[in-house]
């Protein structure tokens, strides 16, 4: 596994050297909340790189030397690791399947430190052995968790956005962790042909709306992810309609570039900042700045001074002035990329209230959206967010 090059510039400060000798990532922070951790070393310097979902990315360093305990512990569902260093303790859950990247970091450790690993505590977890089809208890939100890792991985490596939405669409850690392992011991054939033979049609109708979005989160889509969702697709006997849906109302979210060519008119302000502001005003549509949609709003734009400015713009102008730019600002793709993010963000609390729905159709007026879209770009993301059906 490689750091993201924006952490491995942090990492050759920290530690000087190009590269780290080993590095691994859990899906969660430090705390232990949905998020990430990137743990980082060399044989003089352990990085961790901690950030919760939607949030940035927090740098703890500590000389290996300064480390007083590190240990590797395989419970069968995470393999946990516990430092103690500075008087501080912390822990991390990793997937079982790490374990030989975490011996390499204890490795380190105890060559620099000159410790040695005891049997209970601190020795590294041995690589999980292989399982037979019948010992995996797979419940359905266990195999979505399969399935949405498979897409994920299916490039050698899980990006930044489909981690996120791994994270998002799965809070239950041990499904996560189930589901992943089958995938890896099992492969990508054998979770496509449980996800068409054990799920529910609604069951699989969610899925194929969160394949989808998971193969576009990074941006791309690649011939081996097409290739993926169409064996998916078979497998689950999704319609064409149901797919073109779910395919056209992500697309049409996730193609933020089509606000990139929009420069300042007679408002003195360009479609992203009008974008932005209009995303703060459905998270606060009901006078409450929930967690959820806050993070979502942020992450998707990912640029700070954008989102800065946004908010900054609301805050001066108003709701009702916004709305009457919006109508001049944007284009007609343009306002079809912003209903589809409201959307999502009103959603992300997993409530809809009435606020948020009378501004949808102000917003839906402003830019001249009709009744019959908006209800096909609605449907097919609240097709992919119900996930209460996986129970």
């Amino acid at each position: 596994m490689r750091l993201p090059p924006d952490l491995q510039r942090q990492f050759q400060d920290a530690a000087g050297v190009d590269a780290p000798g080993a590095v691994v990532r859990a899906m969660y922070d430090i705390k232990g909340n949905l998020g990430e951790t990137y743990l980082a070393c060399s044989d003089t310097v352990l990085v961790l790189f901690s950030k919760r979902v939607g949030g940035r990315h927090k740098r703890h360093e500590f000389a290996l030397k300064d480390i007083d305990s590190f240990s590797v512990r395989d419970d069968g569902s995470y393999t946990t690791v516990e430092l103690a260093a500075h008087g501080r303790h912390i822990k991390l859950n990793f997937s079982s399947w790490d374990s030989v990247e975490l011996e390499d970091v204890t490795d380190l450790w105890s060559a620099a430190t000159g410790n040695l690993t005891t049997t209970e505590a601190t020795q590294p977890a041995p690589a999980p052995q292989p399982v037979e089809p019948d010992t995996f208890e797979l419940t359905p939100v266990a195999i979505f968790s399969a399935a949405i890792y498979s897409v994920a991985e299916i490039d050698g490596h899980v990006e930044k956005g489909e981690l996120i939405v791994l994270q998002e669409s799965i809070p239950d850690r041990g499904a996560v962790d189930l589901g992943t392992r089958f995938c890896k011991a099992k492969g990508v054939h054998e979770v496509v042909k449980l996800a068409g033979s054990a799920l529910n049609e609604d069951q699989r109708r969610c899925l194929m709306a969160n394949l989808i979005a998971v193969a576009m989160s990074d941006g791309l889509l690649r011939t081996a992810e097409q290739e993926a969702l169409g064996s998916y697709r078979a497998a689950m006997s999704i319609s064409d309609e149901d797919h073109e849906a779910a395919f056209e109302a992500l697309m049409a979210r996730n193609n933020l570039s089509i606000l990139a060519d929009s420069s300042p008119n007679e408002y003195g302000v360009d479609a992203v900042t009008v974008f932005c502001a209009a995303l703060y005003a459905m998270a606060g549509a009901d006078n409450e700045l929930d967690d959820a949609e806050l993070a979502l709003v942020t992450r998707i734009m990912d640029d700070a001074n954008k989102m800065l400015a946004g908010r900054a713009h609301l805050a001066k102008s108003g709701v009702d002035r916004l709305l009457d730019q919006v109508c001049t600002v944007l284009n007609e793709a343009q306002g079809r990329c912003l209903m589809a993010n409201l959307i999502s963000v009103a959603m992300a609390d997993g409530s809809l209230r009435g606020a948020e729905q009378r501004l949808f159709e102000r917003f839906k007026l402003a830019i001249g959206m009709d009744a019959a879209e908006f209800q096909r770009l609605f449907d097919a993301l609240l097709l992919k967010n119900n996930l209460a059906i996986f129970g």
